[in-house]
């Protein structure tokens, strides 16, 4: 248990004595990070909700053309 919890420990130290030192800088870091993710989190959504719209479109138009042939 306790290298589970000093490995990520150890790992982070840099960041760590950042926030210590440069609080402002460790912030304005974070901030962007989360703009990131978040762009990115919305970009994916929107990916997403293309593909079902063009899904929906080509199960309409098999619909459409089962119809016609009916």
């Amino acid at each position: 248990m306790k290298s589970r919890y000093n490995e990520p420990k150890e790992k982070c130290r840099p960041f760590l004595q950042a926030l210590e030192y440069f609080p402002e800088v460790v912030k304005l870091f974070t901030e962007k990070v989360k703009q990131l993710f978040s762009f990115k989190e919305a970009q994916e959504r929107a990916e997403k909700e293309a593909r079902e719209k063009e899904r929906q479109e080509r199960i309409k138009a098999r619909r459409k053309k089962r119809d016609i042939e009916r």
